[in-house]
């Protein structure tokens, strides 16, 4: 759900539901944090800053997941492509790469039939938080962001276009 936000200080009310002890080694090193799970939040004003930087932790979502992975299908040698070709068109393969897609199809398979309709047809998008993959969150937000031309409003916890009304009355009245 944080993942949306710019770096900075937002207040509001937060429902929090849990909070709990967590450890992972990195750099050679055990890291202990204390978590919490949120559940909702409802900001009422936000301010974006820079945090001031600190030494990089691994990020959540690339720790390893508790459940074991399902045996790999065996792996089909792909068809060989000319040399220095690095063209990438299957959208499995552009997700593990991190980068975003840049097809309708890779869109529509980013975000899902439903959302994808709302992002074809230029409205406003509320993503779901609770996806159960991280990553692909990360990939919406920044495809919204940086290949769609939709900018996020925190006090709505959603995407706008940015050529929208709202977005515009949003801007101008931050300035």
């Amino acid at each position: 759900m944080l993942d949306q936000f710019e770096e900075g200080v937002y207040s509001g009310r937060f429902a929090v539901s849990r909070i709990f002890p967590w450890s992972y080694s990195a750099n050679g090193r055990m890291v202990l944090e204390v978590r919490a799970k949120l559940d909702d939040l409802q900001i009422s004003d936000g301010n974006e800053q820079a945090i001031p930087e600190s030494q990089p932790e691994p990020d959540p979502a690339d720790e390893p997941k508790a459940e074991v992975a399902p045996a790999a299908a065996p792996e089909v040698p792909a068809p060989s492509a000319p040399a220095g070709a690095t063209e990438v068109t299957d959208v499995e393969t552009v997700q593990q790469l991190g980068a975003a897609p840049a097809t309708e199809a890779g869109d529509e398979a980013l975000f899902g039939e439903e959302l994808y309709a709302r992002v074809a047809a230029r409205e406003a998008v509320k993503l779901d938080p609770a996806i159960d993959d991280r990553r692909q969150f990360r990939q919406q937000r920044d495809r919204l962001k940086h290949g769609l031309d939709y900018g996020f409003i925190a006090e709505h916890q959603a995407w706008y276009p940015i050529e929208s009304e709202s977005y515009k009355a949003f801007l101008a009245n931050r300035g």
